[in-house]
């Protein structure tokens, strides 16, 4: 690269060295004509000089070098010895170099233009470095003795200067455009006639007139107005010429003093007068250029305003449009006309229009130069558009007065509509992710987020509360250290939900016992869920996993369980226990052939006892005969309690002949057994009854076989034990069964029963109160003795007679007692239905009809289902409450919380009232389970709309219990043992 740059240094200063040469010869051999040493015109200087101002890069030791070689050629050429071609060779080469330092100091690259103040600089350094130049020139021509000093100078300094300004104007006009300029249409011909009468005009002002340069100077100053500077450069060289040619032939008047025309000034002079034309000429060129430049400026301004995509206009200081473009007028709706006869005042929204007008007043008054503003514009058909102004201000380039506004107006009323509906949708968003992150934080489950790398990125104080992790501390860790969840029991981990969601893509939801354990060891039962988080694209971005603290309703459920399948008093499991336990042991008599049986027992006296010493007293002789039995059993047997005095042990891989003999073993034991309360001794014993567990045999059949051997078993004199004989103690148990149901159909035909009633107390303390008492009935036998209801309904029931005797209730109690009943306006009844009554479609229509005929308020009278009745009658029974509610007659559920089965049906059974079961209430003084299960019952009956009742209020304390839990009526025999109906009538 350097290599090449040399190799064209050395081009461009052979160039200049060759040319140099020969005008330098061309000079040395005019000034042959006359007598001196000095060239009075000396052009290679001058040329060198305008070819550096024109072209920066030609100078260094390649060109220098080259001139002065040049130089010294055409000395020795012309003559000139060896020292005289050095000498001058040096003087010219130091003239050179002394213009060219002078140009880089006094006019820079960029200055260097056809301008007036640039040739002025231009040809003072010439004028300046020829007199150096002349000054060492002559020193050296007189230190050899060949001129004086003075008499040499002048003639150098002379030759150069008119050398250079003959040379300069060309290097500053000379360009591509200005020899176009000059050439094209008919200023050619102008340059060309004026140069032929040039020559001849300037030949006779030489020879006959006395002031000469008048001549050769003003026609040139006129021709300056029409020509360009290249011709006044071109016309100035070829005056010059004719004037140096015309003394050179003596043709011209002589003036005072001199001798010749080479020896005057005369052809300085020449120079000197054309001096003002070229500058003329220059300014006017200048002036040309840059009205061209500014015709093209305005035409480009006026094609990109016409042109441009945005609208443009040209307005006046007083707001009227002075131009405006297609653009703008498409985006208002105007014509051109229209825009041109108003004011953007007049079309600015009167909300916008103070601040756009304040902008203004700040241009006018100089404080900025421009303001962009977003406003909105009344279109022609009065709809509002917004634009995007932005504003400039032309002013007068001298005076600097305000002319006139460029205007910018982008149409962004899409861009605003777009940014206001953004702006919308980010506000619902806020609002959105605000009323989320609000109930995140308030409700009562749980809540995580993950990203899809199961890495905990959200956490809500439940949260933060189960698990023991803060959200900062939780942040980025994996979700299996904050989130431990493992097997109930095994404390094997479980799976992970989120990891399972986000593998299906699917909502995950984890069934079974699982435990989430805490930082801080605490373990906790949980019910979760996890589902994916996707994108608007649908690609996965995390999980969300929902988990909720179901430790109480666990242990409430684990209790509720216990109790559905355990007796609340003995801690025994109940008679829903024993159907089960026989269940398998039918299965495995028949799958295995094992053999089991079946032992009911029976306390004997317990009645004697319960009713002497009391209820208290009965209860704890019933946990201790609880306690006797299951001493007296193997570790594999059943024992349940049936209710009331009733046990039944499930006997094992036990064949009835060993199992008669367990029984004896449990007859003597329960016997020997010496009960002491209040300082008296009981004695109790038990009657028992066995049956093989036969693989062909249902529940049923097996319960009757046991009940029919033990019946047996106290028929025969108690204190004994009683095998299942199918044939004489079935038959005795049929014939019973016969008896009681022959019974029961006569009591109804001779009105041989007997309405009871029990007051049930309201607890409630807002006012409500109102007289209530449940309706119950006695069987009166033929020899006046009343039996209780235990007496009858297993055989009123088994034989299907149940509907009878509820309908025998119904109507003595509506139309018997009707009109007492209308007399005692604040009286509520409750009426128990069985579940044969339930199967029975035509109930509801029959209570339609005593309803109707006893004239009572069905707002009074109160159902009583049992919880058994409702399960097993579904269909039935949700067509009767339906019915009775709709009729403004209320439903009460019986004995609830006997089994767990009940409690979804109170969503789809609706009832006014509920009956929480007995075996509850008795332990509530001591069980702190079942204090558990019967607050629960209540909250729960309450949270359906639904009053409560207590049953089996012995004492006072169970009563002050129930009180205090909430509990809104109580009913036993602390409240008031069963009257007769017509006692309270």
């Amino acid at each position: 690269m350097a290599a090449a740059s040399a190799n064209s240094h050395v081009r461009q200063g052979a160039i200049v060295a060759w040319l140099y040469f020969i005008l330098a010869v061309a000079c040395i051999a005019l000034s042959r004509l006359q007598v001196g040493e000095i060239a009075n015109l000396w052009l290679g200087n001058a040329v060198v000089i305008g070819l550096v101002w024109r072209n920066p890069a030609w100078h260094g030791r390649y060109l220098l070098g080259g001139i002065f070689l040049a130089a010294t050629a055409a000395n020795l050429v012309t003559g000139a010895d060896i020292v005289l071609a050095l000498g001058l060779s040096a003087a010219n080469l130091i003239e050179i170099a002394l213009a060219i330092t002078l140009l880089n100091w006094l006019s820079p690259i960029g200055q260097r233009i056809a301008t007036p103040a640039s040739y002025f600089i231009l040809i003072s350094i010439a004028l300046a470095a020829a007199a150096v130049g002349a000054t060492c020139g002559s020193l050296f021509l007189a230190l050899r003795g060949q001129a004086g000093f003075t008499l040499s100078w002048w003639p150098w300094w002379s030759g150069s200067s008119t050398g250079a300004l003959m040379a300069l104007p060309l290097a500053v006009a000379a360009s591509k455009a200005a020899w176009q300029e000059m050439l094209e249409g008919s200023r050619k011909w102008e340059a060309l006639a004026f140069a032929l009468l040039s020559v001849p005009l300037v030949n006779y002002a030489l020879a006959h007139l006395h002031y000469p340069l008048a001549v050769v100077a003003l026609p040139l100053v006129f021709m300056a107005l029409r020509l360009n500077a290249l011709a006044i450069a071109l016309l100035a060289l070829i005056k010059i010429s004719t004037v140096i040619a015309t003394g050179l032939t003596g043709n011209i008047i002589s003036v005072a003093g001199q001798a010749g025309f080479l020896g005057t000034s005369l052809q300085l002079s020449a120079g000197l007068a054309i001096l003002p034309a070229f500058c003329v000429a220059l300014v006017i060129g200048r002036q040309r250029v840059d009205q061209h430049a500014l015709r093209k400026s305005e035409a480009r301004f006026r094609n990109a305003m016409d042109n441009s995509a945005i609208g443009m206009a040209l307005v006046g200081l007083d707001g009227s449009w002075n131009r405006v473009n297609r653009s703008l007028c498409e985006m208002l709706g105007y014509s051109p006309d229209e825009l041109l006869h108003t004011t953007f005042q007049a079309i600015t929204h009167p909300d916008d229009l103070a601040s756009d007008l304040n902008e203004v007043g700040r241009v006018i008054a100089g404080e900025i130069d421009s303001y962009r503003m977003e406003k909105r514009y009344i279109r022609k058909d009065g709809s509002i558009i917004w634009a995007l102004l932005a504003v400039s201000i032309m002013r007068d380039p001298r005076s600097r007065v305000p002319l006139y506004f460029i205007s910018q107006i982008e149409d962004i009323d899409k861009r605003k509509q777009a940014e206001d509906e953004q702006r919308s949708l980010t506000e619902a968003l806020y609002e959105e992710k605000e009323r989320l992150r609000t109930t995140l934080y308030s409700i009562g489950d749980a809540v995580m987020c993950t990203d899809a790398e199961q890495r905990v990125t959200f956490m809500n104080p439940i949260a933060e509360q189960l698990t023991g992790w803060l959200m900062a501390e939780a942040s980025g860790r994996p979700l299996t250290d904050v989130f431990r969840l493992v097997e109930q029991g095994t404390d094997k981990p479980a799976p992970s939900p989120v990891e399972a969601c986000l593998r299906s893509l699917a909502p995950y939801y984890i069934n079974g016992d699982l435990v989430l354990i805490a930082r801080n060891g605490e373990r906790r039962s949980i019910q979760d869920s996890a589902a994916p988080i996707r994108k608007a694209s649908g690609d996965i971005i995390g999980s969300v996993l929902v988990f909720q603290d179901v430790t109480k309703a666990k242990t409430l459920q684990r209790e509720l369980e216990h109790s559905a399948l355990h007796d609340a008093l003995t801690g025994l499991p109940n008679r829903k226990a024993l159907e089960q336990g026989l269940t398998a042991a039918c299965q495995q008599a028949s799958q295995q052939n094992r053999a089991h049986s079946l032992c009911f027992i029976d306390l004997d006296r317990f009645k004697v006892i319960n009713d002497s010493a009391g209820h208290a007293a009965g209860d704890v002789l019933l946990r201790e005969v609880a306690r006797t039995i299951r001493a007296n059993v193997r570790t594999g047997d059943l024992t349940a309690r049936l209710g009331g005095d009733e046990f039944a042990v499930i006997l094992a891989d036990c064949a009835i002949e060993q199992a008669e003999g367990i029984g004896n073993k449990l007859v003597e034991a329960i016997g020997a057994m010496s009960f002491v309360w209040d300082e008296k001794i009981y004695t109790p014993g038990a009657s028992i009854g066995i049956c093989e567990i036969s693989p062909t045999a249902t529940l049923g059949d097996l319960m009757s076989q046991a009940d029919v051997a033990c019946y047996a078993a106290k028929s025969a004199g108690r204190n004994r034990v009683s095998l299942y004989r199918p044939g004489e103690s079935d038959a005795k148990r049929h014939h019973q069964d016969i008896h009681v149901a022959a019974g029961i159909r006569a009591a109804i035909t001779a009105n041989r029963f007997r309405l009871f009633a029990q007051e049930i107390l309201d607890l409630r303390q807002d006012g409500r109160r109102r007289p209530y008492y449940e309706i119950l009935l006695r069987l009166e036998n033929e020899a006046g003795e009343m039996i209780a209801p235990g007496g009858f309904i297993p055989a009123a029931e088994r034989y299907d007679l149940m509907g009878d005797v509820d309908r025998w209730v119904v109507r003595t109690l509506l139309r018997d007692y009707g009109p007492r009943l209308r007399g005692a306006h604040d009286l509520a009844l409750a009426i128990n239905l069985s579940a044969n009554s339930l199967n029975d479609p035509s109930l509801w229509p029959f209570m339609q009809t005593e309803l109707h005929a006893s004239g009572l308020a069905p707002g009074r009278l109160h159902f009583e289902i049992t919880e058994t009745a409702l399960i097993n009658n579904l269909q039935a029974a949700s067509q009767f409450v339906s019915a009775a509610r709709a009729a403004d007659c209320s439903i009460t559920l019986d004995d609830f919380g006997s089994g767990l089965s009940s409690f979804p049906y109170l969503r789809q059974f609706p009832v006014d009232q509920i009956k929480i079961d007995g075996n509850f209430i008795r332990q509530l003084k001591t069980s702190m389970a079942d204090r558990t299960i019967v607050e629960a019952i209540n909250d729960l009956g309450h949270r359906f709309g639904a009053t409560t009742v207590a049953e089996f209020i012995e004492d006072a304390e169970t009563l002050a219990i129930v009180r205090e839990m909430g509990v809104d009526k109580a009913q036993g025999y602390f409240i008031g043992r069963p009257v007769p109906l017509d006692s309270i009538l």
